[in-house]
């Protein structure tokens, strides 16, 4: 993964820091959705603003991230810093798991109903309720 920081423009100042919008472009060898990359100034690791995934894919992409920069960091020497790129059996892993927890929730659902009707005393109830 490639990320090349272009510019920054200082959006706003305060007592307690500013907000910084760091613009510039990015590419991978694959395609691929990556975390925005850390802030690293003055001692400091600032996540950005925005929270969803980069998309990233052979072609350049640009992106603009906003971070909040505390008062006391300098004004030079920023770097990004870039998450390493996803390992594509640990993510079919993960939704595996996902689906799975989800099977089981449901199963657990449907347990609790059938409880509710095997204790009803009432004759109208049936298993049309489960669903």
């Amino acid at each position: 993964m490639w990320f090349e920081a272009r510019s920054s423009t200082e959006i706003e100042t305060g007592p307690s820091g500013r907000v910084v919008r760091v613009g510039g472009r990015a590419r991978a060898e694959a395609n691929v959705e990556v975390a925005p990359p850390l802030l690293l100034a003055g001692g400091h690791r600032i996540a950005a603003h925005e929270l969803l995934p980069l998309r990233l894919g052979p072609a350049w992409t640009p992106f603009a991230l906003t971070y909040a920069v505390p008062v006391d960091v300098p004004r030079e020497g920023w770097l990004l810093e870039v998450p390493p790129p996803p390992d594509p059996s640990l993510a079919a892993a993960f939704h595996a798991l996902e689906a799975i927890e989800a099977v089981h929730a449901r199963i657990d659902s449907l347990e609790a109903k059938l409880a509710r009707v095997q204790r009803s005393d009432a004759p109208s109830a049936s298993l049309l309720e489960l669903y």
